[in-house]
């Protein structure tokens, strides 16, 4: 491996205004933010409303398993 040299030959200062591309990153989080925020709600009213009906028709009758079934998706906060 070659031995790293170092010279100094001067100095070299370097102003760079970065203040827009700051603003455009936290307009981007931002919105981002919100996004999240609105698919959280959608999923949330999604499980509200989708409500899955399995009957079995073996020993129970259909108006009883139907009946458990809604008493279920009451208890998760499904409205009729």
């Amino acid at each position: 491996m070659a031995k790293k040299r170092e010279s100094n030959i001067g100095s070299l200062k370097v102003d760079i205004d970065c203040s827009d591309a700051l603003k455009g990153l936290k307009a981007v989080t931002r919105e981002a933010k919100n996004a999240t925020a609105a698919l959280k709600e959608l999923e949330e009213q999604q499980d509200k409303i989708n409500i899955q009906v399995q009957i079995d028709c073996g020993s129970k009758g259909i108006a009883k398993e139907l009946f458990e079934q809604m008493q279920k998706a009451r208890a998760r906060g499904a409205s009729f």
